[in-house]
């Protein structure tokens, strides 16, 4: 198709926080260095704030963006994909209130990491954050997803491996194409309610689709909401119906088998011990990678008072 821009960021919400999604959409908006739409999906939201909502694109000249209203809540993978059908950019970013893009270039350098190695999957660093009852913020720079990013430049199989034996990419870190995304997300949402990032991963690195780590950081991420913080068993159960399906395509993938066996079985304190027994292979292959250096983020002091000057602290 020919593209309108090179960007739709899109902003999802259910029973959004006003302020914080006034927050997500004014860091979006003051992107530079690219051609970029911002579309707004709510997902059946009793109050969706899209009065409040253009009320402030007038009030800061924006144009470009659409708004999206699901008459009732269809989950998470079908409010994305709804959102990408009616995108108009060569790739696609997205998020959710409390979660703001990093700094105005963060758009614009992910485009051109994107293009320079004709990438359908790439991710970005995040900084974590959390917000005390005091109004007081916290960052986080030890925990990552995923926590090792050597393994991106050691080939699809490795990288495989690590992704179906524990780790994710975190979604608001994540840039795919357009055309990735509704191919996958068309496939995720006929089995997954909740979780596209991880399905849409497991997806793509069956079908031999290389992911590429960009070590810039993109997103000040708001840690212990949505979701994956508080519907771990929906989620869970998310992959484990999608591993299945995928499973069904791909009968003699060992390492989806692992994958599954490992999902399934990860609460169990003998689970490692019996992968080890049942793949012996995989299982080596994934102690060797875990002993790879883990990844680091900093944080300076100007960019926290960044922070603190786009949230209005």
């Amino acid at each position: 198709m020919d593209y309108v821009y090179d960007v739709s960021i899109l902003v999802l919400s259910y029973r959004p926080a006003l302020q914080k999604l006034l927050t997500s959409l004014k860091a979006a908006i003051q992107q530079v260095g690219v051609r970029f739409e911002v579309i707004v999906s709510d997902d059946g939201s009793e109050t969706d704030y899209f009065h409040e909502i253009e009320a402030f694109f007038e009030k800061n000249h924006f144009k470009d963006y659409r708004l999206i209203k699901n008459s009732v809540n269809v989950g998470t993978v079908r409010n994305i994909y709804g959102a990408v059908l009616q995108s108009s950019g060569k790739y696609i970013y997205l998020n959710s209130p409390g979660d703001y893009l990093f700094d105005p270039k963060a758009m614009s350098d992910f485009f051109r990491f994107a293009e320079s190695r004709k990438a359908d999957i790439c991710f970005g660093d995040y900084i974590s954050y959390t917000t005390a009852d005091d109004g007081g913020v916290r960052f986080d720079t030890r925990a990552y997803h995923p926590s090792n990013v050597e393994v991106f430049s050691r080939g699809i199989r490795n990288y495989r491996t690590d992704f179906f034996i524990g780790w994710g990419i975190l979604g608001a870190s994540y840039f795919r194409s357009r055309e990735f995304a509704l191919e996958s997300l068309d496939f995720a949402a006929r089995y997954s309610k909740f979780t596209e990032d991880g399905t849409t991963t497991a997806y793509a690195l069956l079908k031999n689709i290389p992911v590429y780590y960009y070590p810039r950081k993109i997103v000040w991420y708001e840690n212990g909401t949505g979701i994956s913080a508080n519907g771990f068993s929906r989620v869970k159960q998310d992959f484990l119906t999608t591993y299945r399906a995928l499973l069904k395509r791909y009968p003699r993938s060992r390492i989806l088998k692992a994958g599954l066996f490992f999902h399934e079985n990860e609460d169990n304190p003998r689970c490692l011990y019996k992968l080890a027994v049942r793949f012996p292979l995989i299982s080596a292959r994934k102690r060797m990678l875990g002993r790879l250096p883990k990844r680091t983020v900093s944080l300076s002091d100007r960019e926290k008072l960044d922070f603190s000057r786009l949230c209005g602290q």
